[in-house]
């Protein structure tokens, strides 16, 4: 188990409505990966925020890790 980790998400669309007590609400939801997945998961977010600070963001071809 201590190769596993627990990625808990909540959702909540306020973009579909006026006002966060109108904004449709969605469950939880829990994913399990493996501790070498979420370390590559933090480094191509890691990524992504320099390029996105460095203004390059628009010219990078983004791939998803699967």
């Amino acid at each position: 188990m201590g190769n596993l980790i627990i990625l808990r998400s909540s959702f909540i669309d306020t973009l579909a409505s006026i006002g966060l007590k109108n904004a449709q609400s969605y469950p939880d939801q829990d994913v399990m990966i493996r501790l070498s997945m979420a370390k590559l998961l933090v480094q191509e977010l890691q990524k992504r925020i320099d390029s996105i600070e460095s203004h390059t963001d628009a010219d990078t071809e983004h791939h998803f890790i699967m």
